[in-house]
């Protein structure tokens, strides 16, 4: 599954175009293929504070004053570290 950037910082979904913003983080990683409890952790160790795996990377950046590209990369990056270990 590829994640594409839009030049207006909107992560997609390669396969429909659907906004990977807008779904639930526990379905993202699931379609990135990134461990769930990886993606929390690394959320959490950077103090992102949310209530479950069913929100949006929209709705907990908005709750935390952040973009949801940098939730993305921060799930990302930690993902990529946790694989190289």
């Amino acid at each position: 599954m590829r994640i594409f950037i839009t030049n207006t910082a909107h992560l997609l979904l390669g396969e429909k175009d659907q906004c990977a913003t807008t779904i639930p983080i526990k379905l993202l990683v699931e379609k990135v293929g990134v461990d769930i409890d990886i993606a929390v952790k690394a959320l959490t160790s950077n103090y992102i504070q949310f209530n479950s795996t069913d929100e949006s990377l929209e709705n907990i950046a908005t709750n935390n004053n952040v973009s949801p590209l940098d939730l993305y990369l921060m799930i990302r990056n930690s993902a990529e570290l946790a694989n190289n270990v």
